[in-house]
């Protein structure tokens, strides 16, 4: 439950997904999101190792150490709890406001991927209406298209239409 009427509500196992991803005590965990609607579809990946490919991959677009800006914030974002012990400051223990996914693709209506090959994106937690361990793969998963064959030798009909009288 939210603590004031106009705070969203996070579902708790999802943020304690996040947290322990973010603690690596996970990682790479399958993960589809329903977000407005659509799903999204990737492997959750902890918040310091997001940042550190997005400046990898920033760094490798632009040919140039642009992306290290981004590896600071990760740094500073999601310090691990050695690091924060050795200036001297507690084990973070925060609720997470965010996922992270790599090679994460958006499922439109139509079962497009978008985008191809998939991409690194953070999402804020209290956008998310549902969510499923697994990576979603409309391609993996169509039905055989049903033949004559096939209902003459017993199996049930595949589509909605009733049966012809015989």
């Amino acid at each position: 439950m939210p603590d004031e009427p106009n705070q969203p509500v996070v579902d708790l196992v999802l943020s304690v997904l996040v947290k322990a991803v973010n603690k690596g005590e996970t990682s790479n965990l399958g993960i589809s999101l329903l977000v407005g609607g659509s799903w999204l579809t990737g492997s959750m990946i902890g918040g310091r190792m997001w940042f550190d490919q997005l400046a990898q991959l920033v760094n490798a677009q632009t040919g140039s150490d642009a992306g290290d800006l981004f590896h600071m914030i990760g740094l500073t974002a999601y310090p691990s709890e050695s690091e924060r012990l050795a200036v001297g400051r507690e084990p973070l223990d925060a609720d997470p406001g965010f996922a992270h996914l790599r090679d994460a693709r958006l499922l439109t209506g139509s079962a497009v991927r978008v985008p191809e090959p998939g991409g690194l994106v953070r999402i804020k937690l209290s956008s998310v209406d549902g969510w499923l361990v697994g990576i979603l793969d409309p391609r993996a998963h169509r039905p055989a298209p049903s033949t004559a064959t096939d209902t003459a030798a017993g199996a049930e009909p595949t589509s909605d239409a009733a049966p012809e009288p015989g």
